[in-house]
């Protein structure tokens, strides 16, 4: 790019919390330079650290233990099934849940009932998540149970940020207890007794049990691991796209209208009931909607992706640009320099249109959450679940259940 200024680096040591040995962290402050990084894959690697940081956050054994021989490798390919096809099967469990919660939800309720926003995203994304992975719960007290899990999944989550920063999770009230309630619902004498569960899930308990070594306890810390990443992304998402939404008017009433479109270029009218059935190619169609989640993301989102040097050596970056690592130095790349750069959004930490003003940049210009094969495997399914959440809010979000108007929204949302 003509008149760019130099790459921008800066590096400083830090204290490690583990023994207390210091620690050399190089940040890459130039979105254009993560391409060098990324490039460096053998030199600069993920797997090592995010293998130890989820083997302690979720009390499982390293899948680099040499008595899971290719545990690791055989756990990833299994990925096939959120891709493609597979995914699509998913993505349409997904949407029937989804409608078959909202559905629920209404013939339970006799009159209009207040509850904050993100108290019923969680509810909804997690109860239809849960469902699609793992399947129904046939107990009579079955949403029950469901509920009760995502409380405690709710309390473990709070704690999340602490022990991936190795805080010891003593430390951490009770969260050591909640954890192992919750690693205890999917023991397989639990798992067993759910119906309709999903294929990737099915594959992943085929796989745990040819290593004779991998405990029962741990099988199922792998299957808790499994269910954090699938909602993790996808709770917060959906709450700060409606809430964004909710807040602007005329964002809120180009994505209704796109919905609206939509349903009635496949035949399907708008009305108080749920049955709806969409494609994820016509979902992936829905440009304001994806947009708005984007947007969302980029606003609210502030990951940073490590990487790890592998040996002593200098990495080279554009410009005769050049950083001297040393062996388990690290590299660290933080993309919300770029989200909130006005050189790239204009004032951005104001969404005033949002999605009018940004349709163009968060498919053009927004920096990737991760990138290249150490994207979470679950960077597109949180889409999924997000997506149909709000196409259902938003098709009768000023509708009741018989069809009656709301007058009035309150702006509590916690």
């Amino acid at each position: 790019m003509a008149g760019r200024p130099p790459p921008r680096c800066c590096s400083g040591p830090c204290a490690c919390s583990a023994g207390g040995k210091g620690r050399y962290i190089t940040f890459i402050m130039d979105p254009f330079q993560y391409v060098y990084v990324i490039r460096n894959s053998k030199q600069l690697e993920f797997h090592e650290f995010a293998d130890k940081m989820a083997s302690k956050t979720f009390d499982y054994p390293a899948l680099s233990n040499v008595k899971f021989p290719d545990l690791k490798e055989n756990l990833h390919r299994i990925y096939q099934y959120l891709q493609g096809k597979p995914l699509e099967i998913i993505s349409d469990h997904m949407m029937k849940n989804l409608q078959d919660i909202f559905e629920w939800k209404c013939s339970q309720a006799t009159d209009w009932e207040t509850e904050k926003m993100y108290k019923f995203c969680c509810s909804v994304m997690f109860e239809a998540s849960f469902v699609t992975l793992y399947g129904r719960v046939p107990a009579a007290d079955g949403r029950k149970v469901i509920s009760e899990i995502r409380d405690k999944f709710i309390k473990f989550d709070a704690s999340f940020p602490y022990l991936a920063a190795n805080i010891p999770i003593e430390l951490l009230g009770a969260t050591k207890k909640v954890r192992k309630e919750l690693i205890h619902h999917f023991l397989l004498q639990n798992m067993t007794k759910w119906l309709g569960g999903s294929k990737v899930v099915q594959a992943r308990q085929d796989i745990f049990e040819k290593y004779e070594l991998l405990g029962d306890y741990d099988k199922a810390a792998h299957h808790f691991a499994f269910l954090w990443a699938s909602v993790g992304n996808t709770i917060p998402a959906t709450f700060w796209a409606m809430y964004y939404l909710l807040r602007h008017p005329e964002a809120l009433a180009a994505v209704r209208d796109e919905i609206d479109h939509l349903l009635q270029s496949t035949g399907q009218k708008r009305g108080p009931t749920y049955n709806i059935h969409l494609t994820r190619e016509q979902l992936d169609n829905l440009v304001y909607l994806e947009s708005a989640l984007n947007e969302s993301l980029r606003m609210c989102s502030s990951s940073m992706n490590i990487r790890i040097s592998q040996e002593d050596f200098v990495l080279k970056l554009e410009g005769d640009q050049e950083v001297s690592l040393r062996k388990g130095d690290w590299i660290a790349l933080y993309p919300q320099i770029l989200h909130m750069d006005p050189e790239v959004y204009e004032d951005p930490k104001v969404n005033a249109q949002l999605v009018l003003l940004f349709l163009l940049q968060a498919h053009c210009c927004s920096q990737a959450f991760c990138e290249g094969f150490f994207c979470c495997f679950f960077f597109f399914f949180p889409a999924v679940p997000s997506c149909g959440t709000n196409l259902l809010t938003f098709r009768c979000i000023f509708e009741g259940p018989t069809g009656q108007k709301i007058h009035g929204l309150k702006r509590e949302i916690w």
